[in-house]
């Protein structure tokens, strides 16, 4: 689930946040910080039928290293995730990539 807060109003609303079906994985993405680098490995990922859900990124060394957390929903991806890890690191999309299942 998702808590959305809303001070103003003083209330909170909580949204399912995947389907009960979903199998939810977190990626740990580490990748060059130059333009279109999130692109190369958002685009990988959609090849392999990765849903993305949540994202968060940021440049870790303005012009060296940028750094980008994914929770996706995995129960559609062509492959294991470790095969999904080396197709990006063999595509030099990333240089790091990290990932771990989530129960639900």
């Amino acid at each position: 689930v998702m808590l959305i807060a809303n001070i103003e109003e003083k209330n909170v609303r909580i949204l399912p946040f995947a389907d009960p079906k979903a199998k939810l994985a977190e990626f740990h993405i580490t990748m060059a910080d130059v333009p279109g680098a999130l692109a190369r490995v958002a685009s990988l990922l959609a090849e392999n039928n990765v849903d993305l859900l949540s994202t968060t990124s940021r440049t870790l060394k303005r012009g060296k290293h940028a750094e980008w957390i994914v929770i996706a929903d995995v129960s559609k991806c062509k492959c294991e995730l470790n095969v999904l890890k080396q197709k990006i690191l063999a595509g030099k999309a990333a240089e790091k990539f990290d990932f771990k299942k989530i129960s639900v």
